[in-house]
């Protein structure tokens, strides 16, 4: 039996704006969006072509519902690129708009799958959701849509089952028919050698991490995608960065995650053998493309493994925040590198937390890289009897209230996070600064992240009863 791990995933978030008008025959068109970076123009086209053109010659097109249909695929196009303005809704947009053409009588599968994915009443039961995807994805595999659509829409078909059974092994025939199809549909893909290089990374590498629990499957998977990638992009940055992210993980599979007195001296040899190839991979990409800041980012997984040699590190880490001065990931990974059960200590976990909220230079989330550092090691390091007393310590609360406070001036529209704030101010017992951080919940209380309603209105309590209030 497969044993598969599915990573949650949005194939599309985010906003864009189109106008759209219908002719006398009922065709609707839109006004396509342009891109200043060619490569994503390329991608922008490639997937029009690759959804409303496809839509526009299809069967399925009707005046009833031909404008938002078209308004639909013509979004979501443009969203995948990254085309898309700040502040439309994006997925509303989508979701309306394919809800209001199923609803006309619109049977196109790309249109009832971004109606699924979008507009599909949430109270639903999971497999509804499944049994959903999967009469889509079945009706796919029959449409005039290219591979990559069949591919994403079988794959998403895969991820909600899994979530519908929490991962486990009942995998039914239907599914493993499915599955079969899917890897075909993405093979035939990488055959085609004018489907766009970030297309290419991203179906890879989000079908690689569906296997990623499989000593197994997952090299093979490789093995058998490594020919075609390299075979049509081998001067693309994004696949050698593709190639490092597999090489770290065969790493891992060889060594195990145990102590190293548990590693065998094949699974040793074997886990530097991949780090090399994935360095050397990372040197490549980086040397093609040193504006891509996933490469940075992606050196951090490989110097971890390979251990010591912190101004190596820190000259990756300097790339990376020097071509992203917001790169929250590779502060977490700089943070990881520094706990002591790798390569630093408390102390210079706090360290640097604080130079994340001292720069000027950054932004973003970083500054609260400096909560980060205090939670993570309250978590890993300090036993579990002993938690709650951690954050009474004297060095605590005045970086929690740095890192907050600096990060609300730099955000100060992300009203969400005043709960996390919250949070920390009680438990370092700080109880006029969590009363005045529940007034600031601008979407109402979320009462989950306390513990539900009972446990948040116990804390409120026992903070009035210790202010005075």
């Amino acid at each position: 039996m497969k044993t598969l791990r599915a990573g949650a995933f949005l194939w599309l978030a985010g906003c864009v704006s189109i106008s759209l008008f219908t002719s006398g025959c009922g065709d609707a068109k839109y006004v396509r969006r342009t891109s200043d970076d060619p490569d994503k123009q390329e991608q922008l086209d490639w997937n029009y072509q690759s959804t409303v053109e496809v839509y526009q010659k299809s069967k399925y097109k009707s005046f009833r519902w031909n404008e938002h249909a078209v308004t639909a695929l013509a979004e979501a196009a443009c969203y995948k690129t990254g085309v898309f303005s700040n502040n439309e809704p994006c997925a509303k947009i989508i979701g309306d708009n394919a809800a209001a053409a199923v609803r006309s009588g619109c049977k196109d599968p790309m249109v009832k799958y971004l109606y699924i994915k979008f507009a599909m009443s949430q109270t639903n039961d999971k497999d509804a959701f499944t049994d959903a995807f999967y009469q889509d994805a079945l009706a796919m595999q029959d449409s005039p849509y290219p591979y990559v659509r069949k591919f994403y829409s079988g794959f998403r078909t895969i991820q909600q089952f899994l979530y519908a059974r929490k991962n486990s092994n009942d995998w039914t025939p239907e599914m493993d028919s499915l599955s079969q199809q899917t890897e075909e549909n993405l093979f035939n893909m990488l055959n085609d050698s004018h489907t766009p290089r970030e297309e290419v990374y991203d179906a890879c590498s989000e079908y690689l991490n569906l296997w990623s629990g499989s000593k197994e499957q997952y090299p093979k998977l490789w093995a058998r995608m490594e020919p075609l990638v390299f075979q049509s992009w081998s001067d693309d940055a994004t696949m050698w960065l593709l190639k490092a992210e597999v090489c770290v993980k065969l790493g891992w599979f060889a060594r195990g995650n145990g102590y190293a007195s548990t590693v065998t001296e094949d699974g040793e040899r074997e886990f530097e053998k991949n780090l090399a190839a994935a360095e050397d991979a990372v040197n490549h990409a980086w040397k093609i493309n040193p504006q891509d800041v996933r490469i940075p980012n992606q050196m951090m997984d490989v110097l971890l493994g390979q251990g010591g040699e912190r101004d190596r590190m820190e000259i990756w880490f300097n790339r990376g925040m020097q071509l992203d001065p917001n790169n929250y990931e590779i502060c977490t990974s700089k943070l990881f590198y520094l706990e002591p059960k790798w390569y630093g200590s408390r102390d210079d976990m706090l360290a640097f937390g604080r130079e994340c909220v001292t720069n000027l230079s950054w932004g973003g989330n970083v500054p609260l890289i400096l909560v980060d550092a205090h939670w993570n090691y309250c978590r890993g390091y300090v036993d579990k009897s002993d938690q709650d007393n951690y954050w009474k310590q004297p060095d605590v609360w005045p970086d929690i209230k740095a890192a907050y406070d600096r990060f609300f001036q730099l955000n100060p529209d992300l009203a969400g996070y005043h709960h996390n704030y919250a949070w920390y101010a009680y438990h370092c017992g700080q109880w006029n600064e969590f009363l005045h951080q529940t007034t600031l919940f601008s979407y109402g209380t979320n009462y989950d992240y306390f513990g539900g309603k009972q446990s948040f209105d116990e804390m409120m309590e026992t903070a009035r009863e210790n202010s005075g209030k």
